[in-house]
């Protein structure tokens, strides 16, 4: 049986502590008479992971060393999401999709077919899973209250930025949404004390 990326992590045991981090490529100039500074913003923003296992016995153990052995570094990719998220706050009603436009880069992300005339569909901080044909599977999140026009659009404040083009019709999935990650290290590991118990700390990168 051969391993194709991304990886599921293991279901259990879950993160005994997880940080999500975003990350920003902003210049600031600073003027050396004045003390104004000047930003500017450039394309690069991603998501970074930092989590850390519960105290596991070997045999809750193995699961996760095999599947950090699996992605052999920094060469294969795992999905994952934030666990204190699982679903969104808001009502979410009807089944969302992509709509049009929706270029690279954009930040903001057309979605259609939700139940018309609804506010709250989305909270602030609620995540969207999408993922454009041929490339890995991408998680973004709402940034404002969103609610849904007569026609059941809504145009859906997001970061990231879009990694690619979507294409009308991409399903969005609200339930667990996950993104592509990879470690940023090529060296990892466990550690084992005398009780024989076990503890992991891993930290990824989204996979751009």
């Amino acid at each position: 049986m051969s391993i194709v990326y991304p990886l599921t992590p293991p279901a259990w045991p879950g993160p005994r502590t997880f940080k999500m981090y975003r990350s920003n490529l902003v210049a600031e100039n600073i003027s050396p008479f004045t003390g104004t500074a000047e930003e500017q913003q450039w394309p690069g923003e991603w998501w970074e992971l930092e989590f850390s296992l519960p105290v596991m016995t070997r045999a809750q153990a193995a699961p996760w060393i095999a599947f950090i052995n699996a992605l052999r570094g920094k060469l294969g990719t795992f999905l994952m999401g934030d666990p204190s998220c699982p679903a969104p706050q808001g009502s979410a009603p009807g089944n969302p999709v992509a709509g049009a436009p929706n270029a690279a880069g954009s930040i903001v992300l057309n979605s259609s077919g939700w139940t018309p005339s609804q506010s709250g569909i989305l909270l602030p901080g609620d995540y969207v899973q999408v993922q454009a044909a041929g490339a890995p599977q991408r998680l973004y999140q709402n940034l404002t209250l969103a609610g849904s026009g007569p026609g059941g659009n809504s145009a859906l404040d997001i970061y990231p930025a879009l990694r690619e083009s979507l294409v009308a019709g991409t399903p969005i999935v609200l339930i667990r949404p996950a993104g592509t990650f990879r470690l940023t290290t090529n060296r990892d590991g466990f550690s084992v004390d005398y009780t024989n118990l076990f503890t992991i700390d891993l930290k990824a990168r989204e996979a751009l």
